[in-house]
């Protein structure tokens, strides 16, 4: 039987979030107040983050306080809002415009966000519900070749290997639509063609004392074959360590994992015996688990915790060679829409646009749940990637890092990159770590 990811309570799951849109939704997620994910949002003459809501402000509020916000809050005037969504259909970005009953805005920190109450048929809560019963039934069931299922907004969409030239095989899609429909006859599914695949495959590969995220790293001496060490922390706050992806070390049937950088050298940088992932169980011969994160054991080097050329351009218009983490981001911290970037071995800095707070993907013999979903590009070796939001810069060279997630893999041809890319939040790794 299909088991959910593991509980948390809704409260304190709010307050690990850092921006008061990022609360509101933590406590969505787990149906507290009935709202959506956050989102970005115009009123035609500028973009913000904004939630839409099922009820007025007056229980968001309410559910604020318990976490310790008290949001200056206002009522506002508005009839309609614009809301940015992805059009799978069309294959790109588009503007929906939602008739407005009120509008208020919060305010917190000298953070703002707007909360507009219209009429949505589901709750973020509600959609995870349907979520999760949709991937037990299609993912780990009798549907065979079911690689995606996951959130898009007030839709469930659905992956699948089963397709000829590039688009599903009518007979799935019409499976997989009655599948869902057994769950909410009134619910929309979009059905795609995916092909995720994670794979163990410059300047990257330079050897690098202190150990800094962004860099290749291998787990053989002298391979070819590498990966992306995504940040390096403290694990419970004093054992040095590398955070990369589980499936760069060999998910749980890893023995004695032993780390060499530059990639393909033969120096040992780290290593650990069975290193600690996350939390997982069998289920129809299919390993499932709660995250694609893996710590491991720094043994000869010391640690900064930096990214090596994040990309972005400060003040004086030089290209940044550092990032230092200065914040770590919950799940719902980074609005659908709004950008995320990531610093791989192989394709180096890409950056896209967050599509779905998550999704859950089948790699093969390993189910991921509550994966990320974003259009930045990725390829093979970028496994592990550091993926942050930029923030200020730090001096002439340097800029902040808000650190977010670590990346998985992508959904397209083996060996090619691909712009529909996976990743886990740092949130997901059941361990603590301290990334600042």
């Amino acid at each position: 039987m299909y088991a959910a990811t593991p509980y948390k309570d809704p409260y304190q799951y709010s307050k690990e979030h850092y921006t008061l849109w990022g609360k509101i939704g933590a406590l969505a997620h787990y149906d507290v107040v009935k709202t959506t994910e956050p989102r970005i949002c115009s009123d035609g003459a500028a973009n913000f983050t904004c939630i839409l809501s099922k009820t007025d402000a007056k229980p968001i509020i309410v559910a604020l306080r318990k976490v310790g916000v008290e949001a200056e809050t206002i009522e506002i005037n508005a009839t309609w809002v614009l809301s940015l969504y992805y059009n799978y259909t069309a294959g790109g970005w588009q503007w929906r415009n939602t008739t407005v009953i009120k509008a208020w805005e919060l305010k917190w920190h000298n953070q703002t966000v707007r909360i507009y109450q219209v009429k949505i048929k589901r709750s973020l809560g509600e959609m995870m519900k349907i979520v999760n019963r949709a991937t037990g039934r299609l993912m780990l069931g009798n549907i065979t070749g079911v690689t995606v299922v996951g959130l898009a907004g007030d839709f469930i969409i659905v992956g699948t290997r089963n397709a000829t030239g590039g688009k599903p095989d009518e007979g799935t899609r019409e499976r997989i639509v009655k599948e869902i429909k057994g769950i909410d006859p009134d619910i929309e599914v979009e059905v795609m063609y995916t092909e995720p695949n994670t794979h163990l495959v410059s300047d990257r590969n330079k050897a690098f004392d202190p150990l800094v995220g962004g860099i290749a790293i291998s787990f053989e001496p002298g391979s070819n074959g590498y990966c992306t060490l995504g940040y390096t922390g403290l694990l419970y706050g004093s054992i040095p360590v590398i955070v990369t992806a589980w499936h760069c070390v060999g998910w749980i049937w890893s023995s004695y994992v032993e780390v060499y950088q530059p990639a393909g050298g033969y120096e040992r940088v780290a290593y650990q015996y069975k290193p600690p992932g996350c939390a997982y169980w069998f289920e129809n011969n299919k390993l499932v688990t709660t995250c694609d994160i893996a710590t491991v054991a720094i043994t000869t080097r010391s640690r900064a915790p930096q990214i090596y050329r994040p990309g972005g351009f400060t003040w004086a218009f030089t290209e940044a060679i550092w990032g230092t983490v200065v914040k770590v981001l919950g799940r719902y911290d980074v609005a659908i829409g709004q950008s995320v970037a990531k610093a791989g071995a192989t394709t180096d800095v890409t950056e896209g646009a967050l599509a779905s707070h998550y999704v859950n993907v089948d790699y093969g013999s390993v189910v991921v749940l509550g994966e990320l979903k974003a259009y930045y590009t990725c390829q093979a070796g970028d496994s592990g990637s550091p993926v942050y939001r930029r923030g200020w810069p730090i001096g002439l060279y340097s800029i902040e890092i808000y650190a977010y997630g670590i990346h998985s893999g992508g959904a397209g041809e083996p060996g090619k990159p691909t712009n529909i890319c996976f990743f886990s939040p740092l949130e997901a790794y059941p361990l603590r770590v301290d990334y600042t």
